[in-house]
């Protein structure tokens, strides 16, 4: 954890931290019983979890602190570009999610971030494509080790890719490219 991330946990006192890892833990053992995983990385999980942390961390203790400590968390020296730009595009559906329901539950909200995943709002790492695609372009089975292609690999050769019909433009924006 970053120094500006524990400087924010920090001010939320003992009992506070312990709420602060509780949700956490939470948004784990959601994004586990609703995604199967391998590793919990760059997959699908992966990107509920981290919109799930942040719905949950939007709703205790509002979208503009969650924002602050989530960017100053995912800066973290040595970070894989892509899994940050996951990260931080994932994180941000989740807050945008809490703000627009601002009445539901946990149970609630973990069904609205499972739709965004499953409808594509969200963005994973293919495998060994290196690039960010949209969580519908892609099966769970296709998703994880964030290693950069070659530079003669198209996109044709990312798992999943030539099946979804491209990459999705003009359906969503604000995700991609690491954007």
């Amino acid at each position: 954890m970053r120094a500006t991330a524990a400087r924010r946990t920090g001010r939320l006192g003992l009992t506070g931290l312990r709420d602060f890892k509780n949700i956490r833990d939470d948004a784990f053992a959601t994004a586990d019983g609703r995604f199967e995983t391998d590793d919990r990385n760059d997959d699908h999980n992966d990107a509920f979890r981290h919109a799930y942390w942040n719905a949950l961390m939007t709703k205790k203790y509002g979208a503009e602190w969650t924002e602050k400590y989530t960017y100053a968390h995912e800066a973290i020296p040595g970070n894989n570009p892509e899994r940050e730009a996951m990260d931080l595009h994932n994180n941000e559906v989740g807050r945008r999610i809490a703000r627009e329901h601002p009445d539901a539950g946990e149970e609630e909200l973990a069904d609205l971030v499972e739709k965004a995943v499953r409808d594509g709002e969200m963005v994973v790492i293919p495998k060994g494509g290196g690039r960010l695609v949209f969580s519908d372009q892609v099966g769970p089975g296709g998703t994880g080790d964030p290693v950069l292609p070659a530079p003669e690999e198209d996109r044709e050769a990312v798992s999943g890719w030539a099946d979804s019909g491209g990459s999705g433009s003009g359906r969503r924006s604000g995700a991609g490219s690491g954007s």
